[in-house]
């Protein structure tokens, strides 16, 4: 799970940790990984790792970009921030601009088979306004060749009640369903 929030006890947590726990009971180990706990750089637009399938940058990302491609699915949480996902998540969602080594083609993504997006925010329409969130990411995993791709805005998030809202409950469901299968 990469979790783009600075906020270690945010609602995005809340919702990993819940998703953490229902991956147990289906015999998935699970790991939170926070964004801002790493250390990564902007994409610089280089393009050297169009010809070597790795950015030449000196930081972790290469490594996490082999991490993701050695499971069998991966959620990505954020926060909404001035409208977008956070800071933290767009610079890691650029970075893994080397696994399209060949672009127009379906790069290889290992075991990784299936991606779930989730948004929070404190927007109690937050579902409506920022669904285009969802739409882009899932459109890059998508691309990807991730076809079993879930997501959801959750509004009016806070930490000690998101777990108790209808779309929390549905959006937990739907990943659910992707554990099942």
């Amino acid at each position: 799970m990469i979790n783009g929030s600075p906020r270690k006890n945010g609602s995005d947590t809340v919702v990993c940790n819940a998703i953490a726990e229902m991956a147990k009971g289906f015999d998935y180990e699970s790991e939170l990984i926070y964004v801002n706990d790493l250390d990564i750089k902007g994409c610089q637009a280089c393009m050297a790792c169009k010809k070597t399938g790795k950015c030449v940058q000196k930081d972790c990302m290469n490594d996490m970009i082999g991490k993701i491609k050695d499971v069998d699915m991966v959620l990505f949480a954020m926060p909404v921030y001035f409208g977008a996902e956070s800071a933290q998540m767009k610079m890691f969602i650029d970075r893994l601009y080397p696994i399209f080594k060949e672009m127009g083609t379906v790069p290889d993504m290992g075991r990784l088979k299936k991606a779930s997006v989730v948004a929070t925010c404190g927007a109690p329409d937050g579902h409506m306004t920022y669904g285009s969130i969802i739409s882009r990411y899932m459109h890059v995993l998508k691309s990807m060749g991730i076809v079993d791709v879930s997501g959801a805005v959750l509004p009016g998030a806070e930490p000690d009640t998101i777990l108790e809202k209808e779309f929390v409950k549905d959006f937990l469901s739907s990943v659910e369903f992707q554990l099942e299968m």
